[in-house]
Protein backbone atom coordinates (compact mmCIF):
# COMPACT_ATOMS: atom_id res chain seq x y z
CA UNK A 1 0.00 0.00 0.00
CA UNK A 2 2.75 2.47 0.86
CA UNK A 3 4.37 1.96 -2.54
CA UNK A 4 1.06 2.46 -4.33
CA UNK A 5 0.56 5.74 -2.46
CA UNK A 6 4.02 6.80 -3.57
CA UNK A 7 3.01 6.20 -7.17
CA UNK A 8 -0.19 8.15 -6.58
CA UNK A 9 1.82 11.09 -5.31
CA UNK A 10 3.93 11.10 -8.46
CA UNK A 11 0.90 11.36 -10.71
CA UNK A 12 -0.98 13.82 -8.54
CA UNK A 13 1.72 16.45 -8.92
CA UNK A 14 1.04 16.49 -12.66
CA UNK A 15 -1.74 18.95 -11.98
CA UNK A 16 0.78 21.69 -11.27
CA UNK A 17 1.99 21.86 -14.85
CA UNK A 18 -0.02 23.65 -17.54
CA UNK A 19 0.27 21.56 -20.70
CA UNK A 20 -2.67 22.46 -22.79
CA UNK A 21 -4.25 22.10 -26.18
CA UNK A 22 -7.13 24.40 -26.97
CA UNK A 23 -9.52 25.11 -29.82
CA UNK A 24 -7.81 28.51 -30.20
CA UNK A 25 -10.78 30.60 -29.04
CA UNK A 26 -11.25 34.13 -30.37
CA UNK A 27 -8.15 34.12 -32.57
CA UNK A 28 -7.18 37.73 -33.29
CA UNK A 29 -7.26 38.99 -36.85
CA UNK A 30 -4.11 39.62 -38.85
CA UNK A 31 -4.68 43.35 -38.35
CA UNK A 32 -4.79 43.10 -34.57
CA UNK A 33 -2.20 45.11 -32.60
CA UNK A 34 0.80 43.35 -31.11
CA UNK A 35 0.70 41.92 -27.62
CA UNK A 36 2.05 44.22 -24.90
CA UNK A 37 2.77 41.64 -22.21
CA UNK A 38 6.11 42.14 -20.49
CA UNK A 39 8.60 39.60 -19.22
CA UNK A 40 7.65 40.47 -15.64
CA UNK A 41 3.93 40.00 -16.38
CA UNK A 42 4.62 36.65 -18.03
CA UNK A 43 6.60 35.52 -14.97
CA UNK A 44 3.71 36.64 -12.73
CA UNK A 45 1.26 34.62 -14.84
CA UNK A 46 3.44 31.50 -14.61
CA UNK A 47 3.82 31.68 -10.82
CA UNK A 48 0.13 32.52 -10.24
CA UNK A 49 -1.05 29.47 -12.20
CA UNK A 50 1.34 27.27 -10.20
CA UNK A 51 0.14 28.70 -6.88
CA UNK A 52 -3.57 28.49 -7.70
CA UNK A 53 -3.24 24.91 -8.94
CA UNK A 54 -1.36 23.73 -5.87
CA UNK A 55 -4.41 23.22 -3.64
CA UNK A 56 -6.27 21.37 -6.41
CA UNK A 57 -3.20 19.20 -6.86
CA UNK A 58 -3.22 18.33 -3.14
CA UNK A 59 -6.91 17.39 -3.38
CA UNK A 60 -6.13 15.14 -6.36
CA UNK A 61 -3.38 13.43 -4.36
CA UNK A 62 -5.70 12.89 -1.38
CA UNK A 63 -8.38 11.45 -3.67
CA UNK A 64 -5.99 8.89 -5.17
CA UNK A 65 -4.42 8.05 -1.80
CA UNK A 66 -7.84 7.31 -0.29
CA UNK A 67 -8.59 4.58 -2.85
CA UNK A 68 -7.93 1.06 -1.54
CA UNK A 69 -7.86 -0.74 -4.91
CA UNK A 70 -9.05 -0.61 -8.49
CA UNK A 71 -11.92 1.71 -9.27
CA UNK A 72 -13.07 5.14 -10.40
CA UNK A 73 -13.70 8.06 -8.08
CA UNK A 74 -14.79 11.62 -8.76
CA UNK A 75 -12.73 14.61 -7.74
CA UNK A 76 -15.01 17.55 -6.88
CA UNK A 77 -13.23 20.25 -4.93
CA UNK A 78 -13.31 24.03 -4.67
CA UNK A 79 -10.39 25.74 -2.97
CA UNK A 80 -9.87 29.36 -1.90
CA UNK A 81 -7.22 31.36 -3.72
CA UNK A 82 -4.65 33.31 -1.67
CA UNK A 83 -6.24 36.77 -2.02
CA UNK A 84 -9.84 35.96 -2.93
CA UNK A 85 -11.87 33.91 -5.38
CA UNK A 86 -11.67 30.17 -5.95
CA UNK A 87 -10.15 27.39 -8.04
CA UNK A 88 -12.29 24.31 -8.77
CA UNK A 89 -11.25 20.83 -9.90
CA UNK A 90 -13.73 18.17 -11.07
CA UNK A 91 -13.53 14.87 -12.94
CA UNK A 92 -12.87 11.13 -12.73
CA UNK A 93 -9.70 9.47 -11.46
CA UNK A 94 -9.26 5.82 -12.52
CA UNK A 95 -6.97 3.48 -10.57
CA UNK A 96 -6.18 -0.05 -11.76
CA UNK A 97 -4.26 -2.43 -9.45
CA UNK A 98 -3.26 -5.89 -10.68
CA UNK A 99 -0.69 -8.68 -10.26
CA UNK A 100 -0.98 -8.69 -6.48
CA UNK A 101 -0.39 -4.95 -6.26
CA UNK A 102 2.84 -4.93 -8.30
CA UNK A 103 1.28 -3.41 -11.43
CA UNK A 104 -1.45 -1.14 -12.66
CA UNK A 105 -2.08 2.45 -13.60
CA UNK A 106 -3.39 5.77 -12.29
CA UNK A 107 -5.24 8.00 -14.78
CA UNK A 108 -6.82 11.34 -13.84
CA UNK A 109 -9.04 13.37 -16.18
CA UNK A 110 -9.70 16.54 -14.20
CA UNK A 111 -11.10 19.89 -15.34
CA UNK A 112 -9.76 23.01 -13.60
CA UNK A 113 -11.53 26.37 -13.62
CA UNK A 114 -11.18 29.68 -11.80
CA UNK A 115 -13.62 32.24 -10.41
CA UNK A 116 -11.92 35.60 -9.82
CA UNK A 117 -8.96 33.76 -8.32
CA UNK A 118 -6.54 36.40 -7.03
CA UNK A 119 -2.86 35.53 -6.58
CA UNK A 120 -0.70 38.54 -5.80
CA UNK A 121 -1.35 41.23 -8.40
CA UNK A 122 -2.90 38.84 -10.92
CA UNK A 123 -6.44 37.44 -11.26
CA UNK A 124 -7.30 34.14 -12.99
CA UNK A 125 -10.81 33.57 -14.33
CA UNK A 126 -12.69 31.08 -16.49
CA UNK A 127 -11.58 27.84 -18.05
CA UNK A 128 -11.77 24.93 -17.89
CA UNK A 129 -8.42 23.38 -18.61
CA UNK A 130 -8.29 19.60 -18.65
CA UNK A 131 -5.55 17.78 -16.74
CA UNK A 132 -5.17 14.31 -18.24
CA UNK A 133 -2.37 11.82 -17.75
CA UNK A 134 -1.46 8.22 -17.10
CA UNK A 135 1.16 6.55 -14.94
CA UNK A 136 1.79 2.85 -15.63
CA UNK A 137 3.49 0.42 -13.25
CA UNK A 138 4.86 -3.02 -14.25
CA UNK A 139 6.50 -5.36 -11.72
CA UNK A 140 6.59 -2.52 -9.14
CA UNK A 141 8.48 -0.29 -11.61
CA UNK A 142 7.18 2.95 -13.09
CA UNK A 143 7.27 2.85 -16.89
CA UNK A 144 9.09 5.94 -18.19
CA UNK A 145 8.24 8.40 -19.42
CA UNK A 146 5.08 9.40 -17.58
CA UNK A 147 3.10 11.40 -20.14
CA UNK A 148 0.36 13.97 -19.62
CA UNK A 149 -1.50 16.88 -21.21
CA UNK A 150 -3.89 19.61 -20.13
CA UNK A 151 -6.47 20.91 -22.63
CA UNK A 152 -8.03 24.35 -22.51
CA UNK A 153 -7.51 28.05 -21.87
CA UNK A 154 -8.49 30.72 -19.36
CA UNK A 155 -8.46 34.46 -18.81
CA UNK A 156 -6.16 36.49 -16.61
CA UNK A 157 -6.03 40.12 -15.51
CA UNK A 158 -2.83 41.95 -14.65
CA UNK A 159 -1.98 45.67 -14.51
CA UNK A 160 -5.59 46.56 -15.29
CA UNK A 161 -5.90 44.64 -18.57
CA UNK A 162 -7.42 41.22 -19.32
CA UNK A 163 -5.63 38.61 -21.40
CA UNK A 164 -6.13 35.04 -22.59
CA UNK A 165 -3.64 32.19 -22.21
CA UNK A 166 -3.97 28.98 -24.25
CA UNK A 167 -1.55 26.07 -24.22
CA UNK A 168 -0.55 23.43 -26.74
CA UNK A 169 1.99 21.24 -24.94
CA UNK A 170 2.92 17.60 -24.51
CA UNK A 171 4.90 16.50 -21.48
CA UNK A 172 7.16 13.61 -20.54
CA UNK A 173 8.34 13.04 -16.98
CA UNK A 174 11.22 10.68 -16.15
CA UNK A 175 11.42 9.08 -12.69
CA UNK A 176 14.46 7.16 -11.44
CA UNK A 177 14.54 3.79 -9.66
CA UNK A 178 14.33 5.52 -6.25
CA UNK A 179 11.08 7.23 -7.35
CA UNK A 180 12.74 10.63 -7.69
CA UNK A 181 11.49 12.78 -10.59
CA UNK A 182 14.65 13.73 -12.46
CA UNK A 183 13.53 15.47 -15.64
CA UNK A 184 10.51 16.99 -17.35
CA UNK A 185 10.43 17.68 -21.09
CA UNK A 186 7.59 19.92 -22.24
CA UNK A 187 7.15 20.44 -25.99
CA UNK A 188 5.09 23.12 -27.71
CA UNK A 189 4.14 26.70 -26.98
CA UNK A 190 1.80 28.65 -24.72
CA UNK A 191 -0.07 31.36 -26.62
CA UNK A 192 -0.77 34.61 -24.76
CA UNK A 193 -3.09 37.36 -26.01
CA UNK A 194 -2.57 40.48 -23.92
CA UNK A 195 -4.80 42.36 -23.94
CA UNK A 196 -7.37 39.88 -25.29
CA UNK A 197 -7.81 40.36 -29.03
CA UNK A 198 -4.23 41.46 -29.62
CA UNK A 199 -1.83 39.29 -31.56
CA UNK A 200 -0.52 36.32 -29.63
CA UNK A 201 2.89 36.03 -28.02
CA UNK A 202 4.28 32.49 -27.86
CA UNK A 203 6.11 31.26 -24.76
CA UNK A 204 7.77 27.83 -24.79
CA UNK A 205 5.93 25.28 -22.65
CA UNK A 206 9.31 24.32 -21.22
CA UNK A 207 9.68 27.86 -19.83
CA UNK A 208 6.39 27.47 -17.96
CA UNK A 209 7.42 24.05 -16.67
CA UNK A 210 10.83 25.29 -15.53
CA UNK A 211 9.32 28.23 -13.67
CA UNK A 212 7.28 25.90 -11.48
CA UNK A 213 10.26 24.02 -10.03
CA UNK A 214 8.36 20.86 -10.93
CA UNK A 215 10.89 18.18 -10.13
CA UNK A 216 11.69 19.56 -6.67
CA UNK A 217 7.97 19.94 -5.89
CA UNK A 218 7.25 16.39 -7.00
CA UNK A 219 10.13 15.06 -4.88
CA UNK A 220 8.78 16.85 -1.81
CA UNK A 221 5.31 15.42 -2.35
CA UNK A 222 6.58 11.89 -2.90
CA UNK A 223 8.59 12.07 0.33
CA UNK A 224 5.37 12.59 2.27
CA UNK A 225 4.26 8.98 1.66
CA UNK A 226 7.53 7.08 1.68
Amino acid sequence: MRRRLTLAATLAILGAIPACSSSNPDSPSSNAPASTITTAETASLESSIATAGGTINDALFNTVASMSGSGTTQLNTTQACPAGGTATGTGPVVVVVNNGGTGGSISPDVKLSYSKCVVGQLTLDGGPVEIKGSLVVTNSTIQNPVTFTINGSHNFTVDGSTGLVSFSCSNSLTIDSSLNPISLVSNGNASIQYPTGHKSTNVACQDFANSFGFTSSAAALISRVR
